[in-house]
């Protein structure tokens, strides 16, 4: 009983989050924007590009030399994004195009953290004190902020992509597919929609798939370099990851990152086919497996996870509140486990830099953080019940 009034407690709350008006979303957004430009005005004001947004003008400096964006940088994305760096460069100039950058994750930040605060209670002004609060608090928004990675932009497009797939799958698929191309952290959540079975049947994830695969298959495979990015070594930065990935180079299991990927895509496959999820299920599933099997992933990549940490924890407390039993009964156990493993989450980014400790100091760090997202979706899906959608 308390799981089912818990369950559907996200779904009045997420409802009410949904009949508000595209401008009060867009407000909501906005506000989030400012917060965050009042907080960091002098990281975001300032005119030298910070530590990730070097590693993309020297692949666009190199892709304007007429060289392989590889060369010599720590640039380890697909060369699509390279090279439109290097024509926005050539035609706008560095200053326009770190500043788009910076509103680039400004914008995707604030999306994530907006939609994530849908299953939360309360009303408007509720939801966006939370989200505030989260901004001042949160190490991953201050750490992804002073680097300028795009993880930031790309958690809040594939957030979006995931919650409109249904009402608009095209649209969807474009976003997915576009973002793979800046940021290839959507192909997990890609692959879990081609797996999907949806209670209500129908075709619509498929078409998103379909397109997500088109869109970023087009901006990889038919640009230059390609066989540059394939050759890239990854075994340093998969030494520093927070992923499942991290894990399996820990344990001394020396092989290619995309065979560990591949694997955990079976896996991932197997359970989406065996189990029909709703629409929460699935939202929190596919978060889950676009973080597992993205072999590079630190805190602020884990931003890509709000959706889930907020569904979990309100869950679990709902599901305490309606047991009315002491936090050291059963019940409060299971909250304050569900807390750890969304505080792994946002407070595990200290174990990105114990790569030169022992094996056992390194597995200890590495895995909450690496595991608590798969760990928050199986509570989810496990507690929210069959045949809501």
């Amino acid at each position: 009983m308390a799981g089912s009034c818990a369950a559907e407690s996200l779904q009045r709350n997420f409802a009410a989050w949904r009949r508000r008006s595209t401008a009060a979303h867009l407000v909501a957004v906005a506000l989030l924007v400012a917060v965050m430009l009042a907080r960091w005005w002098g990281m975001l004001s300032d005119p030298s590009p910070h530590l990730d947004e070097r590693c993309y003008f020297a692949a666009f400096d190199r892709i304007a030399a007429g060289q392989s964006p590889y060369l010599n940088t720590c640039y380890a994305y697909p060369p699509a994004f390279a090279i439109a760096g290097s024509w926005a460069i050539e035609r706008l100039g560095e200053r326009p195009v770190l500043v788009a950058l910076r509103g680039a994750n400004l914008g995707g930040l604030a999306l994530a953290l907006w939609c994530a605060m849908a299953w939360l209670p309360g009303r408007w002004r509720h939801r966006l004190l939370g989200a505030v609060v989260f901004l001042m608090v949160a190490p991953p928004v201050r750490f992804g902020v002073r680097e300028g990675n795009l993880s930031l932009a790309v958690a809040g497009v594939v957030i979006f992509a995931l919650l409109i797939w249904r009402r608009a799958p095209v649209a969807s698929g474009l976003l997915m597919g576009a973002s793979i191309a800046v940021k290839p952290l959507a192909p997990g959540a890609v692959l879990a929609l081609l797996a999907h079975r949806p209670i209500r049947g129908g075709k619509k994830h498929w078409i998103a798939a379909a397109v997500a695969v088109a869109v970023s298959g087009w901006l990889i495979l038919t640009f230059p370099y390609l066989d540059d990015l394939r050759t890239l070594a990854a075994g340093d930065l998969v030494s520093t990851s927070l992923s499942p990935h991290r894990i399996v180079h820990v344990l001394g299991i020396h092989v290619h990152a995309v065979w560990v990927s591949a694997v955990l895509a079976l896996a991932l496959v197997a359970i989406a086919r065996r189990h029909c999820f709703d629409r929460l299920q699935f939202l929190c599933f596919a978060l889950a497996a676009a973080l597992a099997t993205s072999p590079l992933v630190w805190n602020h990549t884990l931003l890509l996870a709000l959706p889930l940490q907020v569904v979990a924890l309100q869950l679990a407390y709902d599901r305490f509140r309606a047991a009315r039993l002491p936090l050291r009964s059963s019940a409060g156990w299971e909250f304050s486990l569900v807390a750890l493993a969304a505080c792994a989450i946002t407070l595990g980014g200290g174990a990105s830099g114990i790569y030169d400790y022992p094996a056992v100091v390194q597995l200890f760090g590495a895995l909450p953080p690496a595991l608590a997202p798969a760990l928050l979706a199986g509570y989810v899906i496990r507690h929210t019940g069959p045949g809501r959608d």
